[in-house]
């Protein structure tokens, strides 16, 4: 999937459908063409083939996206704090 090729910091060329366009911003993290323009899909794979160093920055990029805004941890945390409280008798 496109999180799980994100999170190992692999750049992501992806078709602008559904809400991959609210988590790729194209040219900054990963390339979003129109799925209608075949030819500028085709630029930004072979953008990101020919270019490794593009490649592994617009990787990167999205990988520290999804660390700062996607990961489970403070979640879990805030979870456990809830419970911990609730099982203290705090509200």
């Amino acid at each position: 999937t496109i999180m799980e090729a994100a999170a190992c910091g692999v750049p992501v060329v992806a078709s602008r459908v559904g809400a991959i366009g609210q988590l790729i911003s194209d040219g900054v993290d990963g390339y979003t063409p129109d799925p209608r323009d075949i030819p500028r899909l085709a630029e930004a794979m072979a953008k990101v083939l020919t270019r490794t160093d593009r490649g592994r920055s617009l990787g990167g990029a999205l990988r520290n996206k999804l660390k700062q805004n996607y990961d489970i941890m403070p979640w879990a945390a805030r979870i456990h704090e809830i419970y911990a409280e609730l099982l203290a008798g705090k509200s």
